[in-house]
């Protein structure tokens, strides 16, 4: 809240749960534990968790990349070809972010990641996080070329990671259908040392314990600023 006082922002609109955090902790915990029965109130909690890890990850971006103005606000409507942010920076540069923006397209010959299924699999359907462009642009369907790719993960380690399965069926995907200059993985939760070295391998930018106050936002940063900008 304080980058929405700093910047001028008029509104952040984004879904209820997450906007009920924002007004307030307790009230946002509340809304998610009123969901029957435990199962449900499980995953509203971990959705809302997701969520919350994404927009601090998107703030932390736009402080990284110097925004010193937002135009409008930030308005969320997941999967939407209409950006999340545009924002300038000190030397009156344009960025535009996306908030999961998705894409739906026929594969090339070489893609190997997942199809849909129901579409006769030859199609990919792919939703990653976050995605930042150089430039103002009204919608993604504009951009030439996507600078970064941020793929935010909050959930423990062995929780995601699935023997190295998403590195295939995901991370490799979005690649091969945005065609990111830089692809980041910003986990919450500690990374083992091997598991980052075979996704550096492949060619991802890798930071863990990226929270308020987290190790590795250092390195975040810094990765952001060596790759984003260049």
């Amino acid at each position: 809240m304080n980058l929405k006082s700093k910047m001028g922002m008029d509104y952040i609109l984004t879904s209820d749960r997450v906007s009920d955090y924002f007004r307030d902790v307790k009230c946002g915990e509340v809304s998610c534990l009123c969901n029957y029965p435990e199962e449900s109130r499980q995953k509203s909690l971990e959705q809302v968790f997701k969520l919350l890890h994404q927009w601090w990850v998107l703030k932390l971006i736009h402080e990284t990349l110097g925004a010193a103005k937002i135009e409008r606000g930030w308005s969320v409507t997941q999967g939407e070809l209409y950006p999340v942010s545009i924002f300038i920076d000190e030397q009156g540069n344009y960025y535009t972010c996306w908030f999961e923006l998705q894409r739906i397209r026929q594969v090339p010959p070489s893609y190997k990641g997942p199809l849909v299924a129901f579409l006769e699999g030859k199609v990919a359907w792919v939703r990653p996080d976050l995605i930042v462009s150089k430039g103002k642009y009204n919608s993604a369907t504009d951009v030439g070329e996507f600078d970064i790719l941020v793929e935010c993960k909050n959930l423990p380690f062995d929780k995601w990671w699935a023997d190295g399965r998403i590195i295939e069926k995901q991370f490799l995907p979005y690649r091969a259908l945005f065609n990111p200059r830089n692809t980041f993985i910003a986990s919450l939760k500690p990374i083992p040392n091997w598991a980052k070295q075979r996704m550096e391998n492949q060619g991802f930018l890798v930071a863990d314990k990226v929270y308020p106050g987290g190790e590795g936002v250092s390195k975040f940063v810094e990765l952001i600023k060596q790759k984003g900008r260049s």
